[in-house]
């Protein structure tokens, strides 16, 4: 695919939530969450949009599971772009989605 710039990478960013729910001991819907946006972001396996993917795959498990980000938009930009820098760790992010996530009515 064009998009794709390493196939493997994304089987292994998409992977990270499922070890995380068999192995870790933790494993919150946020942890998992953030596994899902660390794996993508952090591994870059596309060409472009890496930290936009990231995002969307946290809104969309989320979704899938009953809940809402609830944050402003400036606030997303600057987590996600601290996370793409090294400002934010995974257990962060996971905090931070933690905070930020409300369970939809």
């Amino acid at each position: 695919m064009p998009g794709i710039r390493d196939e493997n990478v994304l089987e292994s960013a998409l992977a990270r939530p499922q070890q995380k729910w068999h192995y870790a001991e933790e494993t919150a819907l946020a942890t998992l969450a953030a596994a899902y946006g660390f794996g993508l972001v952090k591994n870059r396996p596309y060409r472009d949009g890496n930290k936009r993917i990231g995002l969307l795959a946290i809104a969309t498990f989320l979704g899938i599971n009953g809940y809402d980000l609830q944050a402003t938009d400036a606030d997303v930009v600057t987590q996600i772009l601290a996370l793409a820098d090294n400002r934010v760790s995974e257990a962060e992010l996971a905090d931070w989605i933690r905070t930020h996530s409300r369970k939809q009515k």
